[in-house]
């Protein structure tokens, strides 16, 4: 258990640390010789021991086992979440002795996740803002991503849009828009008239701009651009 990448703390009935592996002691701030005897209280505030620890293993000594989010706190008083799952130790009479539990700190992942929650909202707060169609093609040309616009202009649903391939929102200027992704994807630009067809069958004459987009390694990952509706004045 010492070798183990996430944190193994055995307690016993009154609270107190019967075990900590070296993982468990590091997340922490301490040496598992310092926590030996230990309550578990040490590895957690008082607010999260009334609001998380003793709820939380209420639920183990009931069910056997339970598993979720827990707050923990450092030695040095950073809080940080992890994800605890415990299970209930018994005698050979089936007695309850004690608590064994794991827990793998997810401060990282909870960050990225809050991060990638800001970029999604203000991502929306700017699709909701382009007064233009825009677009989002992967690297096989079939869309990704798209606004309201996109949507009201062209007479699909948001159910119905999702992986419809770039040439098939046209018909009378379908070559014109083929030369134009390739174009795109050779010089990393491109500016095309072409009208989109709706899903009513009408032609919208619609002013494209069209960019590359690349990975680091220099792979085509898709296109992104705008249309401009030449119908609005």
């Amino acid at each position: 258990m010492d070798n183990a990448h996430d944190g193994i703390a055995i307690a016993d009935m009154e609270g107190r640390l019967q075990f900590s592996n070296l993982a468990w002691a590091e997340m922490h701030g301490y040496s598992p010789a310092e926590l030996l005897g230990k309550p578990l209280a040490i590895s957690h505030t008082r607010k999260q021991m009334e609001e998380e620890v003793l709820p939380f293993n209420k639920k183990v000594l009931a069910l056997g086992s339970w598993a979720g989010e827990v707050g923990h706190v450092r030695r040095n008083g950073e809080i940080f979440t992890s994800w605890m799952s415990t299970v209930v130790l018994r005698d050979a009479e089936g007695k309850a002795v004690g608590l064994i539990g794991m827990a793998d700190d997810i401060t990282e992942r909870r960050r990225a996740e809050e991060v990638l929650a800001r970029i999604l909202t203000e991502r929306e707060a700017i699709l909701k803002s382009i007064p233009d169609l825009f677009y989002r093609l992967d690297a096989e040309m079939n869309l990704r991503d798209w606004n309201a616009v996109f949507e009201r202009v062209s007479g699909y649903a948001a159910e119905e849009l999702k992986g419809m391939n770039a040439l098939s929102f046209f018909k009378t200027d379908k070559k014109a828009i083929a030369e134009g992704i390739e174009e795109a994807i050779k010089n990393g630009q491109a500016y095309r008239k072409g009208r989109l067809l709706t899903r009513q069958g009408t032609e919208v004459p619609i002013f494209w701009s069209a960019a590359a987009l690349r990975a680091a390694d220099g792979s085509l990952q898709g296109l992104v651009g705008i249309g401009r509706d030449l119908t609005v004045k």
